[in-house]
């Protein structure tokens, strides 16, 4: 998950503001043969903006967390 990346994403309907885009980030190889782009439609633009700022605060910590298993000095 921290090789993920969550944004506002610009649907076909005019207008729409309500959905985000969840890609799959160049430097995850490890998974060639799933998708790359996953488009979420919420029902509202107040969900949208809490369920990206959800999946990038885990993002944030699970970088945080590899940080401090491959190099625990640095963070004492």
């Amino acid at each position: 998950m921290n090789k993920l990346a969550a944004r506002p994403y610009n649907c076909k309907e005019d207008g729409c503001k309500m959905c985000f885009e969840l890609e799959r980030l160049h430097s995850d190889t490890a998974r060639k043969s799933e998708e790359t782009h996953l488009i979420v439609e919420c029902k509202d633009v107040e969900t949208m903006e809490r369920w990206i700022k959800i999946i990038t605060k885990e993002i944030a910590d699970l970088k945080r967390g590899a940080d401090i298993f491959s190099n625990p000095k640095l963070f004492q």
